[in-house]
């Protein structure tokens, strides 16, 4: 829905800012961030039983829920982390929570197709139907490629020839150019 403010049109999108406008906008990314980071720092204590008794139950019931992939709850609120700090304008939205949610379900249902049952019970969901319809390594292809989608939405970022080619470094010789500078 577009509103008309003094001839331009803008959009209504949500902003975090509408919660509290005393604070800025980056103010309250900024603390987002940080409530990511806190997160992300809680999930991995509780996995080596270093976060007290609520930690120590978290685990259990998330490690039941997520198996393995348990593991990707941490790595998920560090990548939102420093999607906020690095993004110069970041827009809090759906797009960041449905990204945040693809990249789990899809990681648990590489995990679980990998390693059965290692995904737990949300990873056992998500494999299943795909094991059903579809060879393994196809369902490991669809289930990637999510999971890439997933980050690009959460980075907000677009794909390059770097992205992409990023392995190269690991087998180039000392002065040797991977790819074009210029993109």
């Amino acid at each position: 829905m577009a509103k008309k403010n003094g001839g331009k049109d803008k959009k209504d999108n949500f902003s975090i800012s509408k919660l509290n406008p005393n604070l800025k906008e980056d103010t309250i990314h900024a603390v987002l961030a940080i409530v990511f980071f806190m997160l992300s720092a809680i999930f991995v204590f509780a996995s080596i039983g270093k976060a007290g008794p609520v930690g120590d139950k978290l685990y259990e019931t998330l490690k039941s829920l997520f198996g393995l992939g348990y593991f990707l709850l941490p790595l998920l609120f560090l990548m939102l982390g420093i999607s906020y700090i690095r993004s110069e304008r970041p827009n809090v939205g759906v797009a960041h929570v449905l990204g945040s949610l693809l990249f789990l379900v899809s990681g648990l249902g590489i995990i679980d197709i990998t390693k059965s049952g290692a995904g737990g019970v949300v990873g056992g969901l998500v494999s299943y139907p795909l094991m059903q319809l579809f060879a393994v390594y196809i369902s490991l292809i669809i289930l990637s490629g999510l999971l890439l989608i997933s980050l690009l939405v959460i980075f907000d970022a677009k794909p390059t020839a770097k992205m992409f080619l990023f392995w190269k470094r690991f087998l180039k010789k000392p002065g040797e150019k991977i790819y074009d500078e210029a993109e």
